[in-house]
């Protein structure tokens, strides 16, 4: 089970055993400033802060969060999804 909460301007997805929490992900809207001015927001919805419990890890929990924000993108009519990353 999955289910929306939001965090500042982006929804966030979750996945869940129905006991703890698998993982999450961001999926910012497009041209958000989640860098407080300090760059222009990008024109497309970007993934970030994916996270899977370790002991989640290999079953698919990543992928299945990843193939979510793709699909909401999609159905934005987005024309593509950036990945956020800290290095």
């Amino acid at each position: 089970p999955s289910h929306d909460a939001p965090s500042r301007d982006a929804p966030s997805r979750d996945a869940s055993d129905g006991r703890a929490l698998l993982g999450s992900v961001l999926l910012f809207p497009p041209a958000v400033d989640a860098y407080d001015g300090l760059v222009a927001g990008a024109p497309w919805p970007e993934l970030r802060l994916l996270a899977v419990a370790p002991e989640a890890r290999g079953r698919g929990v990543g992928e299945r969060l990843v193939a979510e924000c793709a699909r909401r993108a999609r159905a934005a009519g987005a024309p593509m999804l950036g990945l956020h990353t800290s290095r």
